[in-house]
């Protein structure tokens, strides 16, 4: 048995009990509160209340509190709050439902994720290929690569980015998609060639390519200007070697040989093709005929000899020569000793016995004689 709740509210709140043929309800029955029995929706003895039906005749039957339905009915019967509570009763019972399909639901999402989405994706970003198709395949999962990319970041051959993301759950033998990086964009290469050798390193590096720089003669490139670069244009690879080959300016010369005993001008003619200046010098020579070359510095087969450097030449004058002094009406003892001092020897006097003086000479005064060339004193 429970009694009324004073909360709940009456159907008969503020109405006075109804009186009997006899008088007023005895006064215990008057404020009482009514009680009832919900199994047998009875009421107990005692309370001056009557089943349905039975009441004591004159007297008005006391209303009943029906919990189920929250209304006291005023016949005095719970016939009605049946079927309220029978609704009552499956409300209960569908929230039970309800939660049970919750759990279920729960449950079953719990299976999927971790048991039918039980293969984690790996992290792969980065990592080289092979290798990350090995950490792919481990985790139950298959990798395909989706497209390739230049990247400033990952080097060529390593995966850049992947699908799906790496952490997230899916089923055995899902394909993750990868990007594969093709390594840095290419860079543009810079005019190279007709440049000074420090300026076109430093393009070459503000470019972020890798100089290589070699020499080599050029007869027409002067030196230390860059001839040749491979590549000269266009694109590279980022990072790679652009060979630079730098003039030497040109090659040493190697003084000809057979210059001895030429002409001076086939010896100029040929010293000058090889752009070396021939510079000219006489000199006597009793072997070499005037107006051939007697020597020349530096030798013939002398190599390393720069362009524009100065040849000298011996060229031969001839045999040395002297003029014969003129000894005219001179005495004979000093016309003598003139022609000794000259390199001439005097080798006859013809002239009478008493002769004092030279009266001429053979060869005659001022021809140009070898040394040593005997000469004929005539006196009188």
């Amino acid at each position: 048995l429970e009694p009324a709740r004073a909360d709940r509210p009456r159907a008969d709140a503020g109405r006075a009990p109804a009186a009997s043929a006899d008088g007023p309800l005895p006064g215990p029955e008057a404020g009482r509160p009514h009680f009832y029995d919900r199994e047998s929706e009875e009421h107990p003895a005692g309370t001056g209340s009557h089943p349905a039906g039975t009441g004591s005749p004159g007297r008005a039957p006391s209303p009943v509190y029906d919990r189920e339905s929250d209304e006291l009915t005023d016949d005095g019967t719970a016939g009605r709050a049946r079927p309220r509570r029978a609704r009552r009763r499956a409300g209960r019972v569908l929230v039970v439902l309800v939660a049970l399909l919750v759990l279920l639901g729960a449950a079953g999402a719990a299976v999927v994720r971790f048991v039918v989405y039980a293969h984690v994706v790996p992290g792969i970003a980065s990592l080289p290929l092979a290798e990350a198709r090995a950490d792919v395949a481990r985790a139950g999962l298959r990798l395909e690569v989706r497209a390739s990319e230049y990247s400033s970041t990952v080097g060529a051959g390593s995966v850049v980015s992947a699908s799906p993301a790496a952490g997230a759950r899916e089923r055995a033998g899902t394909v993750v998609r990868a990007v594969v990086s093709k390594g840095h964009e290419p860079v543009a290469v810079p005019r190279l060639v007709g440049v000074r050798r420090a300026d076109a390193v430093s393009a070459a590096r503000a470019a972020h390519l890798v100089p290589v720089v070699r020499t080599a003669y050029s007869e027409t490139v002067p030196a230390g200007v860059v001839l040749a670069a491979v590549p000269s244009s266009g694109t590279a690879s980022y990072a790679s070697p652009v060979h630079l080959t730098v003039s030497a300016g040109p090659a040493p010369r190697t003084i000809p040989s057979g210059l001895d005993g030429a002409p001076w001008a086939t010896v100029e003619a040929r010293l000058a093709a090889l752009r070396l200046v021939p510079v000219e010098r006489l000199a006597y020579s009793s072997t070499v005929p005037s107006g051939d070359v007697v020597s020349s510095t530096p030798a013939p087969g002398v190599s390393g000899v720069a362009v524009g450097s100065r040849v000298g030449v011996v060229v031969s004058r001839g045999p040395f020569t002297v003029a014969v002094p003129d000894v005219r009406n001179v005495a004979i003892s000093q016309a003598v000793a003139m022609l000794t001092r000259a390199g001439l020897r005097v080798t006859e006097q013809i002239g009478p016995p008493f002769a004092t003086y030279a009266t001429t000479t053979d060869p005659a005064p001022g021809s140009d004689v070898r040394p040593g060339t005997p000469v004929t004193l005539y006196v009188a």
